[in-house]
């Protein structure tokens, strides 16, 4: 496997961080609603975790474009034909929503504050929603967009929308046992739904494209090592093994995070790097 990469390690770390940050936001904020804006904490950490991850993904758009010029062009001359284009904007309002919430957060621990931007506050929170769903299904729709057999697959922007939810619910959890949090089941049962939809969308992915560099080519080992048994596999079994516990353990669930956060650069890289080669 000796082929130029047109798009190399600044991308699949860039579609990497711009789903962490979008996917965590989207999975917090409806467990949020679902729960009668009871977890509101949640939200808070996916915008703790997910702006710095969105600065991330900027960085990364510069160093693919070498000049910070062409960057800047990106973003003064928005073009709907241009994926790349429309990402970067989506990006930057998904990060300057997410810089307004937590100022507004702030500020909502003074009550007389509190009330006058009660209703922007939310306001903001519903935009940041719907930008951080347009994030998630973006990183996959910009490889699904090109004219690659592998990357030509309706299921490929299904796949990087639930790893995305999935690793960005990662972060959460991180921030949760570092915080002495307390998580409970249904924590721990919506990460294992989490990991085992994306095992899904990624069977579904694999055998709907020419994949066979993937699974038996020069990135086999990356992918049943990395995909499958690190972050699929191993974290999947650590969190079902944690749910027949009386309560979450946090260590295991610390390390089961990790992993899936780390798993989703793998697959990033594997399906980035996999279809520029086998053409």
């Amino acid at each position: 496997m000796h082929k130029e990469l047109l798009w190399k390690w600044q991308i699949w770390l860039y579609l990497w961080a711009a789903g962490v940050a979008g996917g965590g936001f989207f999975i917090a904020y409806l467990i949020n609603l679902f729960t009668g804006f009871k977890e509101k904490k949640l939200l808070q950490y996916a915008t703790y975790v997910g702006v710095p991850f969105g600065f991330l993904g900027v960085l990364m758009l510069l160093f693919d474009l070498g000049k910070i010029e062409r960057f800047w062009h990106l973003m003064v001359h928005f073009s709907f034909l241009s994926p790349m284009s429309i990402g970067s904007w989506i990006l930057t309002a998904w990060i300057l929503c997410g810089l307004f919430l937590l100022v507004a957060w702030r500020h909502e621990r003074n009550p007389e504050r509190a009330r006058s931007r009660y209703r922007w506050t939310r306001l903001a929170e519903g935009l940041t929603f719907s930008l951080s769903l347009l994030l998630i299904a973006y990183t996959g729709v910009l490889l699904n967009s090109t004219s690659l057999p592998m990357w030509r697959s309706y299921f490929l922007p299904a796949l990087f929308v639930v790893s995305a939810c999935s690793t960005g619910f990662a972060g959460i959890l991180i921030i949760l046992v570092l915080k002495r949090e307390a998580i409970s089941h249904a924590m721990g049962q919506t990460s294992v739904l989490l990991s085992t939809l994306e095992a899904v969308a990624l069977v579904l992915f694999l055998i709907n494209v020419p994949s066979h560099i993937i699974i038996k080519g020069a990135l086999s080992l990356a992918f049943w090592g990395g995909i499958v048994i690190f972050a699929l596999f191993a974290p999947l079994w650590l969190k079902l093994w944690n749910l027949g516990q009386p309560k979450e353990n946090p260590a295991m669930l610390f390390i089961a995070a990790w992993w899936i956060l780390i798993g989703g650069i793998i697959l990033r890289a594997v399906i980035v790097i996999g279809g520029q080669v086998a053409i």
